[in-house]
């Protein structure tokens, strides 16, 4: 009998379908982690045009509201400098030079810390405290 002819055991079968398995599971292990890996630098890259559009909407929103609205004495009297501390105290937050280097990941905290901002805050370490 030729060695093409022959055929192999039911174990010799098993054998090779449960190491041709445990290298796939591995393979997909492997892909895991690397996947885990390019999601927790995603969420360290800056936000895109749209987002940042957004944050930028949803500052002036909230300053104007804060201020009265649009075209109030306060409004025009405060604008400028009430949205300039509003972007110093999120720099100061969110530890980033430019309200467009914000992380994706970060892109909701930014939204709601902006929606719920009230006037100016003092960083010190990890704590945030309200000043004024």
């Amino acid at each position: 009998m030729e060695m093409s002819e022959k055929q192999l055991a039911p174990m010799d079968r098993w054998d090779i379908m449960l190491r041709t398995s445990e290298n796939m599971i591995n393979k997909i292990q492997d892909h895991d982690l690397r996947l885990v890996s390019l999601e927790k630098r995603m969420d360290k890259v800056p936000a895109d045009y749209r987002q940042i559009q957004n944050i930028h909407k949803c500052a002036v929103e909230r300053v104007t509201a804060l201020l009265g609205g649009y075209g109030t004495p306060r409004y025009k009297a405060e604008f400028r400098k009430t949205i300039a501390r509003l972007w110093k105290d999120y720099k100061s937050l969110f530890g980033i030079v430019s309200y467009h280097d914000t992380p994706t990941g970060l892109y909701d905290q930014a939204i709601s810390y902006i929606q719920h901002w009230n006037g100016p805050i003092e960083v010190v370490g990890e704590k945030v405290e309200r000043i004024g």
